[in-house]
C-alpha cells in the first residue's frame, strides 16, 4: 500500500512538471482552439488573452491544452498551435528567499511575496456533507485539496509587496485552497502588462490540484484552479 501511494504521488508531481500554465500570445488578441492538432479540424472555442490554460503534450506543432473555465459550459480540452503559446514560467522569476514549516518568502529586485499557513479549524467553518458522509463544501464553496475528508492545513494570509507597496490579498483569493505545498509554489512577474502569477501544486494523491492566483495592476484579479491530469 505504501509503495502504491508513493507511485501516485510521483505520477502527480511528474504530470505537474510536464503540464505547464500558459496564456496565448497573438497580435489579434485571440486564438482558435481546435478539436484535433489540425488547422482544418473543428473550432471548439476562441481563447483570448484573459484565458489561462494547462499545456500537456506536443503533437507535431500543436499543444494539447486544458483551459480553465469556471463553470465549464464549453469544451475545455483541445489543441492550439505552439507559436501562439506563452508559458508563465517564461516571465521574470521571483525566487525563494526563505522558508519555514508554516511560512515562505519569495523575492527579487521589485517583488516580495510572503505566504503563511495555519491549521484548519473545523469549528470555525461551516462544513456541509453529502449523503455518503463526505465533505461537499466548506463555507458554501468547493473544497480543493481533499478527497472527501476534512483538510488539515489552510492559508492564513498571502502578502505581496511590489515596488515597496504592500498588497494584502483578500481571503477570497485562497479561502477554498487547502493542503498547501510550499515546495511547488512559484511566482512570476509580467512587468510589461503589470501581472503577477502565484502558482503551484497543492495536496497529493487524489486530492492534488494546481492553482494560479493572478494580480493585475497590483490588485487581485482572480484565482484559477484545475486538476492537471
Amino acid at each position: 500500500m505504501k509503495q502504491f501511494f508513493l507511485i501516485i504521488v510521483f505520477c502527480v508531481f511528474s504530470l505537474f512538471t510536464q503540464a505547464q500554465l500558459a496564456i496565448i500570445q497573438d497580435p489579434d488578441g485571440y486564438v482558435n482552439m481546435h478539436s484535433k492538432p489540425d488547422l482544418t479540424s473543428e473550432i471548439l472555442r476562441k481563447l483570448t488573452t484573459s484565458d489561462i490554460f494547462f499545456v500537456f503534450g506536443l503533437e507535431g506543432n500543436w499543444y494539447e491544452i486544458d483551459v480553465y473555465v469556471k463553470d465549464k459550459p464549453q469544451e475545455t480540452y483541445g489543441y492550439i498551435h505552439k507559436s501562439r503559446v506563452k508559458f508563465i514560467h517564461e516571465y521574470d522569476f521571483v525566487s525563494l528567499s526563505n522558508a519555514f514549516n508554516d511560512k515562505i518568502f519569495l523575492k527579487n529586485r521589485t517583488v516580495q511575496v510572503e505566504v503563511k499557513t495555519k491549521l484548519f479549524d473545523h469549528k470555525a467553518n461551516t462544513i456541509e456533507y453529502n449523503a455518503d458522509g463526505y465533505v461537499e463544501s466548506i463555507n458554501h464553496k468547493r473544497v480543493w485539496g481533499t478527497d472527501g475528508g476534512l483538510p488539515k492545513i489552510s492559508y492564513e494570509y498571502i502578502w505581496v509587496t511590489i515596488d515597496g507597496n504592500k498588497i494584502v490579498l483578500p481571503t477570497e483569493a485562497y479561502d477554498n485552497l487547502y493542503q498547501p505545498n510550499f515546495r511547488s509554489m512559484r511566482v512570476y512577474c509580467d512587468h510589461q502588462n503589470d501581472i503577477l502569477y502565484i502558482e503551484g501544486l497543492n495536496s497529493d494523491g487524489a486530492g492534488a490540484y494546481a492553482f494560479a492566483i493572478i494580480l493585475k495592476n497590483k490588485k487581485f484579479e482572480r484565482t484559477v484552479t484545475i486538476i492537471p491530469f
